[in-house]
């Protein structure tokens, strides 16, 4: 099976993040990628529970894309 790869922005999408992770959960392929995209990384908790949700869908590989990464509080540890 080829391995598919899925591009996530999740800048501004807060309250559509968990709906698009369902609509990936609920894919019927198993061996496949995906590169989340977020301008503003800030306390990391936005990308560290998509990419634990992803991973936990059965993701081979995650990536994470920032373009603005001030991290504050924790967001070391968290990532």
């Amino acid at each position: 099976m080829k391995e598919i790869t899925v591009v996530m922005p999740v800048y501004k999408v807060e309250k559509h993040v968990s709906e698009c992770l369902d609509s990936i959960i609920n894919q019927t392929f198993d061996c496949f990628e995906c590169i989340i995209i977020d301008d503003l990384i800030d306390t990391g908790s936005r990308i560290s529970s998509s990419t634990k949700s992803v991973l936990a869908a059965g993701a081979k590989k995650v990536y994470v894309a920032a373009t603005h990464a001030l991290l504050s509080k924790n967001a070391t540890e968290v990532l």
